[in-house]
């Protein structure tokens, strides 16, 4: 039995967000996926001089959370604001080892946070991408894959936002193989 998984939306998420992600990781891992009730992160989780968010914080928080739900399937939090771990200026997102669960943010998918004003109608699509690029890559660590060489592939480290534009949220032939 494949494995469902659960969208948590942290704080504020749009609803068109979590629906396109609903709809698109279901067709790309062949699962049935569901959305979870929102979870408050409160400031605590947050560095004032940094002005970001603490990933694993909010990930061992979430874990603790769904730690007796469906231990067998995957969860995936939704949050707007920026994140970081201690070893990196930033993180576009965070899988826990040892667990099925993972978290992405918004802030930096979006072309607004680098000053950039386009019209929505021309950055909308391309936000979107990202976002399911960024959480299929983090599903992809839940499901045991690492960092892949090809920079083609969604399971490619992204260290830049063109990284991410320029690998998709598909995974290459490799990757697949490993997760089927």
């Amino acid at each position: 039995m494949e494995p469902d998984i659960y969208i948590i939306p942290l704080n504020e998420i749009g609803e068109k967000i979590i629906n396109f992600l609903k709809e698109n990781l279901g067709k790309i891992f062949n699962t049935e996926t569901k959305i979870s009730d929102r979870v408050k992160i409160g400031i605590s989780f947050s560095n004032p001089k940094r002005k970001q968010y603490h990933a694993y914080e909010i990930l061992k928080f979430l874990i603790r959370k769904i730690e007796f739900i469906h231990r067998g399937d995957i969860y995936i939090g939704i949050f707007r604001k920026d994140l970081y771990i201690p070893s990196l200026n930033f993180v576009f997102g965070l899988a826990a080892p040892d667990s099925r669960a993972c978290l992405i943010s918004l802030a930096r998918l979006h072309p607004s946070f680098y000053g950039k004003k386009e019209s929505q109608n021309r950055s909308e699509p391309l936000y979107f991408d990202r976002i399911l690029t960024e959480a299929v890559h983090e599903i992809g660590h839940t499901l045991g894959l690492g960092h892949c060489e090809n920079p083609k592939c969604v399971m490619h480290f992204s260290d830049t936002l063109e990284d991410t534009d320029n690998k998709g949220y598909e995974f290459c032939k490799n990757c697949r193989r490993l997760i089927l």
